[in-house]
Protein backbone atom coordinates (compact mmCIF):
# COMPACT_ATOMS: atom_id res chain seq x y z
CA UNK A 1 0.00 0.00 0.00
CA UNK A 2 1.49 3.36 -1.04
CA UNK A 3 0.53 6.76 0.41
CA UNK A 4 1.88 9.97 -1.10
CA UNK A 5 0.75 13.46 -2.10
CA UNK A 6 0.54 15.32 -5.40
CA UNK A 7 3.37 17.70 -4.49
CA UNK A 8 5.76 14.98 -3.24
CA UNK A 9 9.23 15.06 -4.79
CA UNK A 10 12.29 13.18 -3.52
CA UNK A 11 10.77 12.77 -0.05
CA UNK A 12 12.09 10.32 2.54
CA UNK A 13 10.40 6.92 2.28
CA UNK A 14 8.94 5.13 5.31
CA UNK A 15 8.36 1.39 4.79
CA UNK A 16 6.08 -0.20 7.42
CA UNK A 17 6.29 -3.81 8.62
CA UNK A 18 3.09 -4.70 10.46
CA UNK A 19 2.82 -6.61 13.73
CA UNK A 20 1.91 -10.28 14.20
CA UNK A 21 3.96 -12.80 12.27
CA UNK A 22 0.88 -15.05 12.13
CA UNK A 23 -2.19 -12.89 11.47
CA UNK A 24 -1.16 -9.30 10.68
CA UNK A 25 -1.91 -6.98 7.76
CA UNK A 26 -0.60 -3.82 6.12
CA UNK A 27 -3.95 -2.21 7.01
CA UNK A 28 -2.77 -2.04 10.64
CA UNK A 29 -1.31 1.44 10.05
CA UNK A 30 -2.71 3.67 7.28
CA UNK A 31 -0.15 6.26 6.22
CA UNK A 32 -2.11 9.37 5.28
CA UNK A 33 -1.33 11.28 8.48
CA UNK A 34 2.37 10.43 8.37
CA UNK A 35 2.55 11.62 4.75
CA UNK A 36 1.09 14.93 5.92
CA UNK A 37 2.94 15.37 9.23
CA UNK A 38 6.26 13.62 8.56
CA UNK A 39 6.65 14.79 4.97
CA UNK A 40 7.28 11.29 3.66
CA UNK A 41 6.09 8.72 1.17
CA UNK A 42 4.62 5.82 3.16
CA UNK A 43 4.66 2.19 2.04
CA UNK A 44 3.01 -0.63 4.05
CA UNK A 45 3.96 -4.20 3.12
CA UNK A 46 2.22 -7.53 3.26
CA UNK A 47 4.36 -10.66 3.48
CA UNK A 48 3.82 -14.35 4.09
CA UNK A 49 2.63 -15.19 7.61
CA UNK A 50 2.45 -18.18 9.91
CA UNK A 51 3.64 -21.46 8.43
CA UNK A 52 3.85 -19.83 4.99
CA UNK A 53 6.33 -17.19 6.16
CA UNK A 54 8.35 -19.15 8.70
CA UNK A 55 9.00 -22.84 8.16
CA UNK A 56 12.31 -24.63 8.64
CA UNK A 57 11.19 -28.23 8.04
CA UNK A 58 14.04 -30.12 6.31
CA UNK A 59 12.02 -30.73 3.14
CA UNK A 60 11.61 -26.96 2.67
CA UNK A 61 15.15 -25.94 3.62
CA UNK A 62 17.37 -28.44 1.81
CA UNK A 63 19.53 -27.63 -1.18
CA UNK A 64 19.63 -24.11 -2.56
CA UNK A 65 16.27 -23.18 -1.00
CA UNK A 66 17.58 -23.20 2.54
CA UNK A 67 16.26 -19.98 4.06
CA UNK A 68 13.23 -20.93 6.19
CA UNK A 69 12.53 -17.23 6.80
CA UNK A 70 10.36 -16.85 3.71
CA UNK A 71 8.75 -13.65 5.04
CA UNK A 72 12.15 -11.96 5.04
CA UNK A 73 12.63 -12.94 1.40
CA UNK A 74 9.29 -11.26 0.65
CA UNK A 75 10.44 -8.09 2.43
CA UNK A 76 13.71 -8.11 0.46
CA UNK A 77 11.81 -8.33 -2.83
CA UNK A 78 9.44 -5.55 -1.71
CA UNK A 79 12.33 -3.25 -0.77
CA UNK A 80 13.83 -3.85 -4.20
CA UNK A 81 10.53 -2.81 -5.77
CA UNK A 82 10.44 0.32 -3.62
CA UNK A 83 14.01 1.22 -4.63
CA UNK A 84 13.21 0.80 -8.32
CA UNK A 85 9.79 2.47 -8.40
CA UNK A 86 9.23 4.84 -5.47
CA UNK A 87 10.54 7.89 -7.35
CA UNK A 88 7.36 7.70 -9.46
CA UNK A 89 5.42 8.39 -6.24
CA UNK A 90 7.65 11.28 -5.13
CA UNK A 91 9.97 9.23 -2.91
CA UNK A 92 13.76 9.24 -2.63
CA UNK A 93 15.05 5.69 -3.29
CA UNK A 94 18.30 6.57 -1.48
CA UNK A 95 16.52 7.55 1.75
CA UNK A 96 14.45 4.57 2.92
CA UNK A 97 13.60 3.95 6.58
CA UNK A 98 12.13 0.64 7.70
CA UNK A 99 9.58 1.02 10.53
CA UNK A 100 8.36 -2.14 12.24
CA UNK A 101 5.92 -2.72 15.10
CA UNK A 102 5.90 -5.80 17.41
CA UNK A 103 6.67 -8.83 15.19
CA UNK A 104 7.38 -6.32 12.42
CA UNK A 105 9.79 -4.58 14.79
CA UNK A 106 11.57 -7.88 15.36
CA UNK A 107 11.67 -8.36 11.59
CA UNK A 108 13.27 -4.93 11.33
CA UNK A 109 16.00 -5.98 13.77
CA UNK A 110 16.54 -9.09 11.64
CA UNK A 111 17.01 -6.90 8.56
CA UNK A 112 19.74 -4.96 10.40
CA UNK A 113 21.54 -8.22 11.14
CA UNK A 114 21.03 -9.79 7.71
CA UNK A 115 23.78 -9.72 5.06
CA UNK A 116 20.95 -10.03 2.51
CA UNK A 117 19.68 -6.51 3.34
CA UNK A 118 22.92 -4.53 3.18
CA UNK A 119 22.19 -1.44 1.07
CA UNK A 120 18.46 -2.09 0.82
CA UNK A 121 17.55 0.63 3.37
CA UNK A 122 19.28 3.49 5.19
CA UNK A 123 17.60 3.82 8.62
CA UNK A 124 15.54 1.65 10.99
CA UNK A 125 12.83 2.22 13.60
CA UNK A 126 11.64 -0.65 15.78
CA UNK A 127 8.60 -0.20 18.04
CA UNK A 128 8.09 -3.00 20.59
CA UNK A 129 10.58 -5.12 18.66
CA UNK A 130 13.73 -6.77 19.94
CA UNK A 131 16.03 -9.54 18.78
CA UNK A 132 14.65 -13.07 18.70
CA UNK A 133 16.08 -16.19 17.11
CA UNK A 134 14.38 -19.57 17.22
CA UNK A 135 16.45 -22.73 17.68
CA UNK A 136 16.00 -24.71 14.47
CA UNK A 137 16.24 -28.14 16.11
CA UNK A 138 13.46 -27.29 18.56
CA UNK A 139 11.48 -25.47 15.87
CA UNK A 140 11.25 -28.41 13.49
CA UNK A 141 9.81 -30.55 16.29
CA UNK A 142 7.19 -27.87 17.06
CA UNK A 143 6.26 -27.46 13.39
CA UNK A 144 6.04 -31.19 12.78
CA UNK A 145 3.79 -31.64 15.82
CA UNK A 146 1.46 -28.89 14.57
CA UNK A 147 1.23 -30.36 11.06
CA UNK A 148 1.03 -34.05 12.02
CA UNK A 149 -2.78 -34.16 12.50
CA UNK A 150 -3.27 -32.81 8.96
CA UNK A 151 -0.89 -35.42 7.57
CA UNK A 152 -2.86 -38.20 9.29
CA UNK A 153 -6.13 -36.78 7.93
CA UNK A 154 -4.65 -36.89 4.43
CA UNK A 155 -3.47 -40.49 4.80
CA UNK A 156 0.25 -39.72 4.89
CA UNK A 157 0.68 -41.75 8.09
CA UNK A 158 -1.45 -43.90 10.38
CA UNK A 159 -0.54 -42.11 13.62
CA UNK A 160 0.57 -38.63 14.59
CA UNK A 161 3.88 -40.02 15.87
CA UNK A 162 4.55 -41.58 12.47
CA UNK A 163 3.48 -38.35 10.75
CA UNK A 164 5.92 -36.35 12.85
CA UNK A 165 8.77 -38.70 11.90
CA UNK A 166 7.87 -38.36 8.20
CA UNK A 167 7.64 -34.56 8.41
CA UNK A 168 11.13 -34.37 9.90
CA UNK A 169 12.69 -35.99 6.81
CA UNK A 170 13.94 -34.44 3.56
CA UNK A 171 11.55 -36.64 1.59
CA UNK A 172 10.43 -34.62 -1.48
CA UNK A 173 6.94 -35.98 -0.84
CA UNK A 174 6.79 -33.86 2.32
CA UNK A 175 7.40 -30.69 0.32
CA UNK A 176 4.94 -31.77 -2.36
CA UNK A 177 2.25 -32.47 0.25
CA UNK A 178 2.86 -29.19 2.15
CA UNK A 179 2.61 -27.13 -1.02
CA UNK A 180 -0.71 -28.78 -1.81
CA UNK A 181 -2.42 -28.39 1.56
CA UNK A 182 -5.31 -25.91 1.43
CA UNK A 183 -4.27 -22.58 2.95
CA UNK A 184 -7.43 -22.50 5.07
CA UNK A 185 -6.20 -25.59 6.93
CA UNK A 186 -2.69 -24.24 7.53
CA UNK A 187 -3.48 -20.66 8.50
CA UNK A 188 -5.11 -21.35 11.91
CA UNK A 189 -2.32 -23.60 13.22
CA UNK A 190 -0.16 -20.79 14.66
CA UNK A 191 -2.82 -18.14 15.23
CA UNK A 192 -2.92 -18.44 19.03
CA UNK A 193 0.77 -18.16 19.88
CA UNK A 194 0.13 -15.51 22.54
CA UNK A 195 3.54 -13.81 22.14
CA UNK A 196 5.18 -17.23 22.64
CA UNK A 197 8.10 -18.14 20.42
CA UNK A 198 7.83 -21.63 21.91
CA UNK A 199 4.38 -22.03 20.31
CA UNK A 200 5.16 -20.27 17.03
CA UNK A 201 8.91 -20.37 16.30
CA UNK A 202 10.17 -17.97 13.65
CA UNK A 203 13.30 -16.04 12.66
CA UNK A 204 15.84 -18.82 12.25
CA UNK A 205 19.60 -18.29 12.00
CA UNK A 206 19.56 -20.07 8.64
CA UNK A 207 22.88 -18.73 7.34
CA UNK A 208 21.16 -16.91 4.47
CA UNK A 209 18.66 -14.36 5.76
CA UNK A 210 20.18 -14.41 9.26
CA UNK A 211 23.80 -15.37 9.93
CA UNK A 212 24.66 -18.62 11.66
CA UNK A 213 25.19 -17.71 15.30
CA UNK A 214 22.32 -15.22 15.20
CA UNK A 215 22.49 -11.56 16.14
CA UNK A 216 25.81 -11.57 18.06
CA UNK A 217 27.53 -12.84 14.89
CA UNK A 218 26.02 -10.25 12.54
CA UNK A 219 28.14 -7.61 10.73
CA UNK A 220 25.98 -4.55 11.45
CA UNK A 221 26.13 -1.62 9.05
CA UNK A 222 26.35 1.99 10.24
CA UNK A 223 22.57 2.40 10.00
CA UNK A 224 20.95 4.94 12.39
CA UNK A 225 18.44 3.03 14.53
CA UNK A 226 15.65 4.22 16.81
CA UNK A 227 14.13 1.79 19.35
CA UNK A 228 10.85 2.59 21.12
CA UNK A 229 8.82 0.73 23.75
CA UNK A 230 5.84 1.21 26.03
CA UNK A 231 6.41 1.00 29.78
CA UNK A 232 3.79 -1.72 30.38
CA UNK A 233 3.78 -3.86 27.26
CA UNK A 234 3.04 -7.14 29.04
CA UNK A 235 0.18 -5.91 31.22
CA UNK A 236 -2.65 -7.18 29.01
CA UNK A 237 -1.00 -10.51 28.25
CA UNK A 238 -0.30 -11.07 31.95
CA UNK A 239 -3.70 -10.12 33.34
CA UNK A 240 -5.74 -12.09 30.82
CA UNK A 241 -3.50 -15.12 30.48
CA UNK A 242 -5.53 -18.33 30.29
CA UNK A 243 -3.51 -19.93 33.09
CA UNK A 244 -5.35 -17.79 35.65
CA UNK A 245 -8.57 -19.68 34.89
CA UNK A 246 -6.93 -23.12 34.87
CA UNK A 247 -7.49 -25.91 37.38
CA UNK A 248 -3.99 -25.37 38.77
CA UNK A 249 -4.71 -21.69 39.42
CA UNK A 250 -7.93 -22.53 41.30
CA UNK A 251 -5.79 -23.86 44.16
CA UNK A 252 -4.94 -20.26 45.06
CA UNK A 253 -7.13 -17.55 46.58
CA UNK A 254 -8.44 -14.53 44.67
CA UNK A 255 -6.00 -12.26 46.52
CA UNK A 256 -3.08 -14.55 45.69
CA UNK A 257 -4.04 -14.61 42.02
CA UNK A 258 -4.37 -10.83 41.90
CA UNK A 259 -0.87 -10.55 43.36
CA UNK A 260 0.31 -13.10 40.79
CA UNK A 261 -1.15 -11.04 37.94
CA UNK A 262 0.64 -7.97 39.26
CA UNK A 263 3.89 -9.93 39.54
CA UNK A 264 3.60 -11.17 35.94
CA UNK A 265 2.65 -7.73 34.62
CA UNK A 266 5.45 -5.95 36.49
CA UNK A 267 8.32 -8.24 35.55
CA UNK A 268 7.00 -9.21 32.12
CA UNK A 269 6.65 -5.54 31.17
CA UNK A 270 10.08 -4.70 32.55
CA UNK A 271 11.66 -7.55 30.59
CA UNK A 272 9.80 -6.33 27.47
CA UNK A 273 11.18 -2.82 27.96
CA UNK A 274 14.77 -4.00 28.17
CA UNK A 275 14.33 -6.58 25.41
CA UNK A 276 12.90 -4.00 22.98
CA UNK A 277 15.50 -1.32 23.65
CA UNK A 278 18.69 -1.84 25.63
CA UNK A 279 19.01 -5.54 24.82
CA UNK A 280 19.12 -4.85 21.10
CA UNK A 281 21.25 -1.72 21.45
CA UNK A 282 23.95 -3.60 23.36
CA UNK A 283 24.20 -6.25 20.65
CA UNK A 284 24.48 -3.66 17.86
CA UNK A 285 26.93 -1.46 19.78
CA UNK A 286 29.27 -4.41 20.32
CA UNK A 287 29.83 -4.66 16.54
CA UNK A 288 28.98 -1.23 15.12
CA UNK A 289 29.24 2.50 15.76
CA UNK A 290 25.76 3.10 14.34
CA UNK A 291 23.84 5.99 15.96
CA UNK A 292 21.30 4.53 18.42
CA UNK A 293 18.33 6.34 19.98
CA UNK A 294 16.18 4.67 22.65
CA UNK A 295 12.75 5.83 23.84
CA UNK A 296 10.01 4.77 26.24
CA UNK A 297 6.36 5.85 26.33
CA UNK A 298 5.36 6.32 29.96
CA UNK A 299 1.85 7.66 29.27
CA UNK A 300 -0.73 5.48 31.03
CA UNK A 301 1.70 3.79 33.42
CA UNK A 302 1.67 4.00 37.21
CA UNK A 303 4.47 6.58 36.97
CA UNK A 304 2.61 8.69 34.42
CA UNK A 305 0.82 11.99 34.86
CA UNK A 306 -2.10 10.26 33.10
CA UNK A 307 -2.80 6.68 34.14
CA UNK A 308 -4.72 3.98 32.25
CA UNK A 309 -6.12 1.43 34.74
CA UNK A 310 -4.92 -2.18 34.33
CA UNK A 311 -3.45 -1.66 30.85
CA UNK A 312 -0.95 1.07 31.67
CA UNK A 313 1.32 2.07 28.78
CA UNK A 314 0.18 -0.93 26.77
CA UNK A 315 1.70 -2.68 23.76
CA UNK A 316 0.53 -0.66 20.77
CA UNK A 317 0.06 2.67 22.56
CA UNK A 318 2.39 4.31 20.00
CA UNK A 319 0.34 3.44 16.92
CA UNK A 320 -2.51 5.92 17.60
CA UNK A 321 0.17 8.64 17.66
CA UNK A 322 0.97 7.78 14.04
CA UNK A 323 -2.53 7.28 12.63
CA UNK A 324 -6.10 7.97 13.72
CA UNK A 325 -7.12 4.62 12.25
CA UNK A 326 -5.54 1.63 13.99
CA UNK A 327 -6.46 -1.44 16.10
CA UNK A 328 -5.55 0.18 19.44
CA UNK A 329 -7.71 3.30 19.57
CA UNK A 330 -10.49 1.47 21.41
CA UNK A 331 -8.24 0.23 24.20
CA UNK A 332 -8.36 3.54 26.07
CA UNK A 333 -9.50 7.13 25.60
CA UNK A 334 -6.55 8.66 23.76
CA UNK A 335 -8.40 11.70 22.43
CA UNK A 336 -7.24 14.13 25.12
CA UNK A 337 -5.14 17.19 24.40
CA UNK A 338 -2.17 15.81 26.34
CA UNK A 339 -1.95 12.57 24.38
CA UNK A 340 -2.38 14.44 21.11
CA UNK A 341 0.41 16.88 22.05
CA UNK A 342 2.67 13.91 22.85
CA UNK A 343 1.73 12.39 19.48
CA UNK A 344 2.71 15.60 17.73
CA UNK A 345 6.09 15.53 19.42
CA UNK A 346 6.71 11.89 18.48
CA UNK A 347 5.79 12.56 14.85
CA UNK A 348 8.20 15.52 14.82
CA UNK A 349 11.03 13.34 16.15
CA UNK A 350 10.24 10.71 13.52
CA UNK A 351 10.15 13.30 10.74
CA UNK A 352 13.62 14.48 11.70
CA UNK A 353 14.90 10.92 11.98
CA UNK A 354 13.65 9.64 8.63
CA UNK A 355 14.98 12.79 6.96
CA UNK A 356 18.47 12.91 8.47
CA UNK A 357 19.03 9.94 10.81
CA UNK A 358 18.88 12.26 13.86
CA UNK A 359 15.53 12.65 15.72
CA UNK A 360 16.55 16.17 16.77
CA UNK A 361 17.08 17.40 13.21
CA UNK A 362 18.07 21.00 12.67
CA UNK A 363 15.27 22.27 14.90
CA UNK A 364 13.22 20.69 17.68
CA UNK A 365 9.49 21.16 18.10
CA UNK A 366 8.76 23.75 20.80
CA UNK A 367 8.77 22.13 24.25
CA UNK A 368 10.64 19.01 23.12
CA UNK A 369 13.65 17.58 24.92
CA UNK A 370 16.78 16.85 22.94
CA UNK A 371 16.89 13.10 22.25
CA UNK A 372 20.33 12.00 23.43
CA UNK A 373 22.22 9.30 21.58
CA UNK A 374 22.51 5.99 23.45
CA UNK A 375 25.91 4.44 24.10
CA UNK A 376 26.97 1.62 26.46
CA UNK A 377 28.72 4.20 28.65
CA UNK A 378 25.77 6.62 28.55
CA UNK A 379 22.54 4.56 28.26
CA UNK A 380 20.23 7.51 27.63
CA UNK A 381 16.48 6.99 27.25
CA UNK A 382 13.95 9.56 26.06
CA UNK A 383 10.73 9.29 28.11
CA UNK A 384 7.47 10.49 26.55
CA UNK A 385 4.51 11.34 28.80
CA UNK A 386 1.64 13.82 29.05
CA UNK A 387 -0.77 15.26 31.56
CA UNK A 388 -4.33 16.17 30.60
CA UNK A 389 -3.24 19.08 28.42
CA UNK A 390 0.48 19.02 27.67
CA UNK A 391 3.21 16.68 26.48
CA UNK A 392 6.08 15.97 28.87
CA UNK A 393 9.43 14.69 27.60
CA UNK A 394 12.63 14.08 29.52
CA UNK A 395 15.89 12.19 29.16
CA UNK A 396 16.74 9.56 31.76
CA UNK A 397 19.42 6.94 32.26
CA UNK A 398 18.16 3.41 31.54
CA UNK A 399 19.41 1.53 34.59
CA UNK A 400 17.38 -1.65 34.13
CA UNK A 401 19.13 -4.70 32.71
CA UNK A 402 17.95 -8.24 32.14
CA UNK A 403 20.25 -9.40 34.94
CA UNK A 404 18.97 -6.83 37.43
CA UNK A 405 15.35 -7.75 36.66
CA UNK A 406 15.94 -11.48 37.06
CA UNK A 407 17.63 -10.80 40.38
CA UNK A 408 14.65 -8.68 41.49
CA UNK A 409 12.25 -11.47 40.53
CA UNK A 410 14.30 -13.94 42.55
CA UNK A 411 14.22 -11.65 45.60
CA UNK A 412 10.53 -10.73 45.28
CA UNK A 413 8.54 -12.07 48.27
CA UNK A 414 5.03 -10.91 47.28
CA UNK A 415 4.16 -14.47 46.23
CA UNK A 416 4.72 -17.81 47.86
CA UNK A 417 7.57 -19.81 46.28
CA UNK A 418 5.07 -22.30 44.82
CA UNK A 419 2.89 -19.61 43.23
CA UNK A 420 5.92 -17.64 41.97
CA UNK A 421 7.31 -20.68 40.17
CA UNK A 422 3.88 -21.46 38.70
CA UNK A 423 3.57 -17.92 37.31
CA UNK A 424 7.10 -17.95 35.89
CA UNK A 425 6.56 -21.35 34.27
CA UNK A 426 3.06 -20.78 32.88
CA UNK A 427 2.78 -17.03 32.25
CA UNK A 428 6.29 -15.71 31.61
CA UNK A 429 8.32 -18.61 30.24
CA UNK A 430 8.50 -19.13 26.51
CA UNK A 431 7.47 -15.59 25.57
CA UNK A 432 9.42 -13.80 22.87
CA UNK A 433 11.48 -11.92 25.50
CA UNK A 434 12.48 -15.18 27.27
Amino acid sequence: DIYSSAEAKKRPVLVYLHGSAATGSSLELPGSELVRDAGCVFVALNYRLGLFGWNCLPALTSGSDAAGNFALLDIARALDWVRDNIASFGGDPQNITVLGFAAGGRDGMALLASPLFVGRFQKAISISGGMTCADENTSVETLAAALAPLAVQDGKALTEAAARRWLLTEDPAVRSWLCGVDAARLAPLMANAGLRMSVFPHLYADGITLPEGGYPAAPYSEIPTLLLTGADEFNAAARWDSWFSSEEAKRFSADELEAAKQFAATYGSALCRVFSTRGSAEVIAARSDAPLYLGQIEYGSSASKTQIPLLGSFRGIALPMLSGSNPYFGWADLSGAGYQAMAEQLRAYLKNFITSGDPNGKKLLSGSTRWQRWTPDSPALLVLDADADHAITRCAAQTETKESLLAAMEADSTLSPVLKQAVIKNVLKGRFFD
